[in-house]
């Protein structure tokens, strides 16, 4: 059975992997400030610990110890045309809603310490892929976050002239060549334009406001959601579940949380 159990975990990447056994060389440390519920591996696992827990009729149950999946939160890159991801685990403990970024988990625990309310700090995957553990992590502050945008090129120098141009394209008074989608306060995909000065011409709405729902995904604009491109829809819940948590203050933490990624 163990030997069943250990092919399992083997073939499973870690991030999807829910068995309560052990991974080769996985160890678990206490995430921190939440050392009494949730353990965290250097493999880029989350447990839950076994605890007592009172339901909101008052009614007390056992919460068995399970390992937590989470989301995979993608951001696409349009200079190298790929995707960067980010494990983002999102829970209710003691009734509050509770979001992290697992591999920021990983560095402190694993690599060393930091202050994580420090917005500097920044963590990074090293091929922004899935891989978490501790040797595919890097330490650097925003300014290095930037630098390091600038060498792998997934984002073009302020003063090279195609990117003055695109900023030029994209100014407030400029036609965005590229389809933006409309959706209702439920997500609900509603028109999809052709760019924003059709969507703009036909809703009334104006391109700046449009554009700010499309950049910062999280809010409304007018009663609706904006989208670039034609996804299906919007995953409202999960929005509301981010703009409840206390931690998020501004526009800038609810992208943090929904993207894992900060806004550059």
């Amino acid at each position: 059975m163990n030997k069943q159990r250990k092919a399992i975990n083997t073939a499973t990447p870690a991030h999807r992997d829910r068995s309560l056994n052990d991974r080769p060389g996985e160890q678990w440390l206490p995430i921190p400030h939440l050392e009494k519920f949730l353990l965290v591996s250097n493999h880029g696992r989350v447990k839950r610990l076994e605890r007592l827990s009172v339901r909101f009729n008052g009614v007390k149950c056992v919460l068995k110890e399970m390992i937590m999946l989470p989301a995979v939160n993608k951001s696409y890159n349009k200079f190298r045309d790929d995707y960067i991801h980010a494990l983002q685990l999102e829970t209710k403990i003691e009734g509050k809603f509770i979001s992290f970024q697992v591999h920021r988990m990983v560095y402190y625990c694993f690599v060393e310490p930091f202050d994580l309310n420090d917005k500097d700090i920044v963590i990074k995957i090293a091929d922004g892929g899935l891989d978490i553990r501790p040797q595919m992590l890097l330490r650097l502050n925003q300014k290095g976050k930037a630098q390091r945008m600038y060498e792998t090129g997934r984002q073009k120098s302020p003063f090279s002239f195609d990117d003055f141009k695109s900023k030029l394209e994209e100014s407030p008074n400029g036609n965005l060549d590229q389809p933006v989608s409309q959706y209702d306060h439920n997500g609900i995909l509603q028109h999809t334009y052709n760019n924003i000065t059709e969507a703009t011409e036909i809703t009334g709405i104006k391109v700046k406001e449009i554009r700010h729902a499309a950049k910062w995904l999280v809010c409304l604009s007018k009663g609706y959601y904006w989208r670039y491109g034609k996804e299906p829809s919007v995953d409202v819940d999960r929005i509301r579940q981010i703009m409840a948590m206390d931690e998020v203050k501004v526009l800038a933490d609810a992208y943090r949380h929904f993207t894992g990624e900060d806004m550059v």
